[in-house]
């Protein structure tokens, strides 16, 4: 990416190629449906692409819907199916949703009624609801090219996912793209059936890398400092192994502490010592580190090989957390054992 791009589209440094792959089932939605899977650790850059999946969709005139899974609403019967299609369905004149709803897609009409939502089970997904969104989803695409951004499904509910399950074979016929980000370490309520629709033969799959030291480099020196010397970015990003979120959390933190500008007299550690102390705080997930490691071993397998902290004396990421049990951030108190955290990161 050049430096102009980056300014443009900094969530988006060194995703080309994968933004290419987006851009070609995008072209080609009106050839029959596909679903665009993009694993990878949290941090990595997986929401910033199904964002600009969808930007570039609309600028195809293509309608877009997206929902996002969360770990407290797991247990929330077709949740995530309800995010996608509630919002159109307020919006449309009654004709219009009644027009959607017609046919076999009248099967799912009940679960957008206005009465109040009583509990149920999570294991409810009978054929017929099931068969009813399918063609819910069908009479969508009929009218208009159709893409679903689904983020977090490694977190989607049982009912959502098998309603994904059962009409993802069933679309190739239909133009629709389904793009959907999730942490492959992450079990789900039903690992198996995850696994299953990821392996479908309408599914395609792309693993974003971490950032190379080049591209860690322009980062630091667009966000932080044009002087920024080389092994300083080396370091933060050997520290960061190359996670875009994390990169440019350590940014924020230098830059809000008003440190001093990385020079050949202030040497790193007085920045990434300070700076990771806080950073991690605000990302919090016990499969953080798992991605972080797994970037790491990513890091190393494409040939890059930064400047090791050691050299530049630099505390690593555990040292300097194992010395600091209890982490204050926006007045909030974390508690910390090793590297195992208790809230979540998107």
């Amino acid at each position: 990416m050049t430096e102009q791009s980056f300014l443009a589209h900094p969530d988006l440094l060194e995703r080309d190629a994968e933004l290419a792959v987006v851009r070609g089932l995008i072209d080609a939605i009106a050839d029959g449906g596909r679903l665009l899977a993009i694993e990878g650790p949290p941090g990595i850059g997986k929401t910033a692409l199904i964002a600009e999946a969808k930007a570039l969709a609309q600028e195809a005139g293509v309608q877009v819907l997206g929902a996002r899974g969360s770990e407290l609403e797991r247990s929330f019967s077709y949740g995530v199916v309800r995010q996608l299609f509630e919002p159109l369905f307020a919006s449309l004149p009654a004709d219009e949703r009644d027009e959607l709803l017609t046919g076999a897609a009248a099967l799912a009409a009940p679960l957008f009624d206005a009465a109040p939502i009583t509990a149920e089970p999570a294991s409810d997904s009978s054929l017929a609801t099931l068969h009813g969104l399918h063609w819910l989803t069908a009479n969508l695409a009929a009218q208009r090219p159709l893409l679903l951004g689904l983020d977090d499904l490694h977190w989607c509910d049982l009912p959502s996912l098998r309603w994904l399950a059962y009409v993802l074979p069933r679309m190739e016929e239909l133009a629709v793209l389904v793009v959907a980000g999730l942490r492959p370490e992450e079990s789900g309520e039903d690992p198996d059936l995850l696994d299953r629709i990821v392996s479908d033969p309408l599914a395609a799959v792309i693993r974003p890398a971490p950032l190379s030291a080049d591209a860690a480099t322009l980062f630091l020196r667009e966000t932080l400092a044009p002087e920024a010397e080389d092994g300083f970015c080396a370091a933060c990003r050997e520290e960061t192994a190359g996670n875009p979120l994390l990169l440019r959390e350590l940014v924020h933190v230098i830059a809000a502490e008003g440190l001093p500008q990385p020079r050949r007299t202030c040497p790193a550690s007085a920045h990434l010592g300070r700076g990771l102390a806080r950073a991690p705080s605000r990302f919090a997930s016990p499969g953080f580190d798992r991605g972080r490691r797994r970037s790491r071993r990513l890091s190393r397998s494409s040939g890059t090989t930064p400047t090791r902290a050691k050299q530049l004396r630099l505390p690593t990421w555990t040292s300097r957390l194992r010395s600091r049990r209890l982490m204050r951030s926006r007045g909030r108190t974390c508690c910390a054992r090793g590297r195992r955290w208790r809230s979540s990161i998107h």
